[in-house]
Formats: C-alpha cells, sequence, structure tokens
C-alpha cells in the first residue's frame, strides 16, 4: 500500500516517511507530516518503511 501526505495532514499509519528531497523521518499516527527540514515550505511525504503494529 502506498501512503502519501503533504505537510499538515494527520499521518494515518507509523512509520519511516520521506520527502520529495530524499530527507527521512520517522512519524507517529497522530503527528502532523512537517515542513521540509531544509527550506521550511509544504512538501509532499511517502511511507518507506511502516511501522505498525498488527492487532
Amino acid at each position: 500500500m502506498r501512503i502519501n501526505g503533504i505537510t499538515g495532514d494527520r499521518v494515518i499509519v507509523t512509520g519511516t516517511y520521506r520527502n520529495e528531497f530524499g530527507k527521512k523521518i520517522r512519524l507517529d499516527a497522530g503527528e502532523a507530516f512537517p515542513a521540509c527540514p531544509r527550506e521550511g515550505k509544504s512538501v509532499e511525504w511517502e511511507m518507506v518503511e511502516d511501522e505498525s503494529r498488527p492487532l
């Protein structure tokens, strides 16, 4: 499953996400996707590692 978000959207699935510039960060479900750490602008994020825990 491909999971994306943009700055300000809420993270649905805990995992590691990469922005369009290649920066990777770990985000927990419920957190907001951040602005670009380098530019401070809105960016798109894509999940690269699912860290959710099955029930």
